[in-house]
């Protein structure tokens, strides 16, 4: 009998336990809010210029409330912002505007997170493209697009990036399946300022991938870290393993070269194979055939990927201007020594393919290489000339054409594109006479909104904000300014500034 009232003591001891627990856990009986909140960002644009600022608009909601909404950038633009709320606020929409930084720029990545009164949150995540001249910078120059390795074999890798402000860090990232590489990663960095507003940072990579699935490929990506801690990167390369053990195929050999060119101009030569690049040149032939000048670089073998600049020597042909025709060539470092020419397709060798060469129009002049890192971003026409003129003194390419702003050209029409020139290597090449109509006196100023690959700059390195001047009777906008010996023909002057 004992037994059976203690029993029951402790079944009841227990239900009471049970219930008191229940009690502190809810009291009242009422459910905890775990329904999160719900946030959408929004854009009418991926791709904004600064000088409207970063627009988007977020969209927040919550059944109960929402607490906070907080906002990070990253990227381009570096900030945080938040939103904190003290009374039921269950749908909410925010325009908003940032106007960052001088320095900002590139690719920012907004992250939007809404919090309840519970700590129930969500997210969502945009990305915007801001452009600004004077953003930070970051160019893959080498492996160039098409690249191949092999295993036991060095792909070479360049990166360069420029900041007017500084740059901090450069480097480079491998993805793709891993163990393709023997390093994944490699940087160098300036430990403190003042940084420098260009960094090149050279190196290679050893293949250790076999080139059989799923050990085919590997992608390179470049980054840099301006003064600001703002990061860019540069879109991917893949770079395509191929087994070594019966290379009897000639390397992926392209070209690039003017069809307009000066004498003492350049080409540029870019050979791939999994063996290696031993030997890799060019020959400039007459349109008899005959053969007129050539270069080559004996190299080591150990790269995959060569990219080489020759100039033509060709500043004794007679007359000027004449058509000659440039084929480039290189031989990789298999046991056959396979050797081609530039392919009319670079993903297809030749001899095994159809082969390319280019028939360029030599004439006189000079083209003026202008420091990496920079753009053109004004300049004037004289369509009596046909000249672009820089700080009053030679021309910069006869018949060239500069752009006032950056990413956009209207039409060149009588010769090769401007800023048309080898990877790696940022010049001022002559352009073509700009479609506009001619102002006063000949002079225009060519809307060619554009055509200026990144990494051209003037040489010297600074703005110049130029006073209202007169030519022959003829008022000239603010932005030009005539030279110190204005003579027949109008010799004028172009504002360039270092981006």
């Amino acid at each position: 009998m004992r037994r059976g009232r203690g029993l029951l003591w402790g079944m009841c001891a227990l239900a009471g336990a049970l219930l008191g627990c229940e009690t502190t856990r809810n009291p009242g009986g009422v459910q905890r809010d775990v329904v999160p909140p719900t946030i959408q960002l929004k854009t009418a644009s991926d791709t904004q210029d600064i000088a409207g600022g970063l627009n988007f608009s977020v969209v927040a909601t919550d059944n109960l409330g929402l607490k906070d909404i907080r906002l990070t950038y990253t990227g381009g633009f570096i900030s945080q912002t938040d939103t904190v709320f003290t009374s039921a606020v269950t749908t909410l929409t925010l325009q908003e505007k940032i106007t960052p930084g001088s320095g900002a720029g590139g690719l920012i990545r907004i992250v939007g997170r809404a919090t309840d009164g519970s700590a129930n949150f969500a997210e969502d995540t945009l990305f915007i493209f801001l452009q600004n001249i004077d953003a930070l910078r970051v160019y893959l120059v080498q492996p160039a697009t098409g690249a191949v390795a092999g295993q036991g074999k060095y792909v070479p890798i360049q990166v360069a990036a420029h900041q007017k402000a500084g740059v901090k860090r450069v480097g480079w990232l491998v993805g793709g399946p891993a163990g393709q590489t023997a390093r994944t990663a490699d940087s160098i960095a300036n430990g403190s300022p003042p940084f420098p507003d260009t960094l090149n940072f050279i190196d290679s990579v050893l293949v250790t991938g076999n080139g059989t699935p799923p050990n085919t490929f590997f992608t390179v990506v470049g980054f840099a870290v301006d003064s600001g801690n703002r990061v860019a990167q540069t879109s991917p390369i893949t770079v395509t393993i191929q087994s070594v053990a019966t290379d009897n195929t000639a390397p992926q050999i392209e070209q690039t070269i003017a069809l307009r060119a000066e004498a003492n101009d350049s080409v540029t030569v870019h050979a791939t194979d999994p063996s290696g690049i031993t030997d890799i040149g060019f020959r400039v032939y007459n349109l008899a055939g005959t053969l007129i000048s050539q270069g080559s670089i004996v190299l080591g073998g150990t790269s995959t990927d060569a990219v080489k600049k020759f100039p033509l020597g060709l500043t004794t042909l007679t007359p000027i201007p004449q058509q000659v025709v440039v084929q480039a060539f290189a031989c990789d470092g298999a046991t056959a020594h396979n050797c081609g020419v530039a392919g009319q397709v670079f993903t297809v060798p030749s001899p095994s393919g159809a082969a390319r060469a280019d028939t360029v129009t030599i004439v006189a002049g000079a083209t003026i290489g202008l420091p990496f890192g920079g753009k053109i971003v004004d300049a004037i026409y004289n369509a009596n000339r046909r000249e672009l003129y820089d700080r009053g003194r030679a021309a910069v390419g006869r018949g060239a054409v500069a752009a006032r702003y950056p990413g956009r050209v209207r039409r060149l029409d009588r010769r090769r594109q401007l800023g048309r020139h080898a990877v790696g290597d940022p010049r001022c090449v002559a352009g073509a006479r700009a479609a506009v109509a001619p102002g006063p006196a000949g002079l225009s100023d060519p809307d060619v909104q554009g055509a200026v690959r990144p990494g051209l700059q003037d040489d010297h390195h600074r703005v110049q904000r130029l006073r209202p001047a007169a030519v022959r009777g003829h008022s000239v906008p603010a932005r030009e300014e005539r030279s110190d010996a204005v003579r027949p023909g109008l010799h004028l002057r172009a504002l360039l500034h270092d981006a």
